[in-house]
């Protein structure tokens, strides 16, 4: 008998606790993010992706694609260019939230790789041997800086 009330009281403060756990999941803190706002944003991401930087991809057998010679900066004003009519409060929109639609969520773990990014892509890592485009000379420039 006593362990019924227990049993019953016990169950009653794990539903309370569920309940009051599921609540607080729904609740969403700060600012909705630019996908949210904005449904069209992946999709136009996508197609500019898919019009101006497609290549294959022959070191893989899968149909995966790569995208090559893009910059998030040329990306971002294709998109506004793209959406400005619709969305007037695109023109806000900065160059790490467009690179930070491309990366999984929690990219910092193990698990990453199995996470799937807002828009199909992949952010190139930086790389210094590209020359600058700035000027002509510049690559000589920085050679015979770097000679001294």
């Amino acid at each position: 008998m006593e362990n019924d009330i227990l049993h019953n009281k016990f169950m009653k403060h794990i539903q309370a606790l569920t309940l009051c756990y599921d609540q607080k999941a729904k609740r969403r803190v700060g600012a909705p993010s630019y996908h949210e706002q904005i449904p069209e944003l992946v999709q136009a991401a996508q197609n500019v992706l898919e019009l101006n930087a497609i290549g294959a991809d022959n070191h893989r057998r899968t149909d995966e694609v790569r995208y090559n010679g893009l910059s998030t900066k040329e990306l971002k004003a294709a998109i506004i260019n793209h959406l400005k009519d619709q969305y007037p409060q695109i023109k806000n929109i900065s160059e790490s939230t467009i690179r930070h639609l491309m990366l999984p969520p929690c990219s910092n773990r193990k698990a990453a790789i199995y996470y799937k990014s807002k828009i199909i892509g992949k952010v190139v890592s930086k790389r210094n041997s590209r020359p600058s485009s700035i000027n002509n000379d510049s690559h000589f420039a920085s050679a015979q800086i770097r000679l001294r």
